[in-house]
């Protein structure tokens, strides 16, 4: 029975880790989406990869770098 209960709080544990991590992902993604709105170097980024200027994953590095220097 313990083993059962060990293995029961490993999956609560696995399962409230995924469900912090893709609240993560949700959250960080609407705030950079806001911010492209209102942020002309990051819509200039976008604007770089549409216009094939830029590939997405050097985008995605400004993006972050961008993102995460900023309160």
């Amino acid at each position: 029975m313990l083993e059962q209960a060990g293995a029961l709080e490993t999956r609560r544990q696995a399962r409230r880790r995924a469900e912090l991590e893709a609240l993560l992902v949700e959250e960080f993604t609407a705030q950079v989406t806001a911010r492209v709105q209102t942020d002309a170097a990051l819509g200039a980024t976008i604007e770089a990869v549409t216009a094939g200027r830029l590939d997405p994953y050097s985008a995605v590095a400004q993006i972050l770098s961008q993102t995460l220097q900023r309160p």
